[in-house]
């Protein structure tokens, strides 16, 4: 079984012009001092390179840990796990683009895919029983998942991880996959009905809408909601930052938001914040299928 990084659609070099889009009023938030401070993100990807934007006026990374080469500093060989990281909890000290949702959380990376992007499911599953054990020491509340597999039926091994993860407490957010608009291509474990999954969102002539590559479900079920997810400034390997696309990109934005619920409400649990959190979207003319609930718009009024 093998397990992908939520492939990138599309990147932007640093300093070409990019559309604007305009994502959540995120600023109003921080300045209103929800900013995930005391709240740990773990982030299951690539790695991370540690950024000044993860560094600085203080090192917010926590823990790295490598199921893939047993490497004991923190690195990328990729760029997608520091990317999704600075969604998630991007500091903005010298960039104010590449501000992330939680800017002031912990952060925990666990690198279990590889630098080609591709990962196991032995390193997932090992990524997520490390979670499971090491993450009330760690103060983990949060885990995002930017990456996906074939589901295996009502058995999955992913499905099963997250559920463990949730049932200790734990939010988990996925990405919904880049396989649209075909239905029915919802990625694991983003199919788990625990998780919040994370579908990919694009402003065109019209509006914000479900972006073409954003996984859908079938008759039954879908993502939970959309998020931006086309040219999303964030941090780069190296440093500086670029535009990134993706549902990679969509899922950490999300889970920057459930850090400030839980800083705003500690006790809430998974499926307290995952209501709070669609209750804060903003409806859009789209099936669920497609959509979700609506997409990510989040007030603090809302909460």
């Amino acid at each position: 079984m093998t397990v992908t990084a939520a492939e990138r659609v599309g990147f932007v070099g640093e300093g070409e012009d990019v559309p604007e889009y305009p994502q959540t009023d995120l600023y109003a938030l921080h300045r209103a001092g929800l900013t995930g401070k005391g709240i740990g993100i773990a982030v299951v990807d690539t790695g991370i390179f540690p950024h000044l934007d993860f560094c600085v006026p203080h090192m917010r990374v926590s823990a790295f840990v490598d199921f893939v080469h047993n490497e004991p500093y923190a690195y990328d060989d990729n760029g997608h796990g520091t990317a999704v990281a600075g969604i998630a909890c991007g500091g903005g000290y010298f960039a104010r683009e590449t501000c992330g949702a939680a800017p002031e959380a912990k952060l925990v990376s666990l690198k279990a895919v590889d630098g080609r992007g591709n990962g196991n499911l032995f390193a997932i599953l090992t990524a997520m029983q490390w979670i499971f054990t090491y993450h009330k020491a760690l103060g983990i509340r949060v885990v995002n998942f930017s990456l996906g597999s074939e589901p295996m039926g009502k058995r999955d091994p992913l499905v099963l991880g997250a559920e463990a993860l949730t049932s200790v407490g734990l939010v988990v957010v996925a990405s919904a996959g880049n396989a649209g608009p075909a239905s029915g291509t919802l990625k694991s474990p983003g199919i788990s009905k625990s998780a919040i999954t994370v579908g990919g969102a694009e402003k065109g002539s019209a509006g914000w809408g479900a972006a073409d590559f954003s996984s859908r479900g079938g008759a039954t079920d879908g993502p939970d909601l959309i998020a931006p997810a086309v040219n999303v400034a964030t941090c780069r390997v190296g440093g500086g930052f670029l535009y990134m696309s993706g549902t990679s990109m969509a899922a950490p934005l999300a889970a920057g938001i459930c850090a400030l619920i839980l800083q705003k409400h500690p006790t809430y649990s998974p499926a307290r914040v995952k209501q709070v959190l669609l209750s804060s979207l903003r409806q859009l003319d789209c099936p669920a299928s497609v959509c979700g609930a609506g997409i990510l718009s989040p007030f603090e009024d809302d909460w």
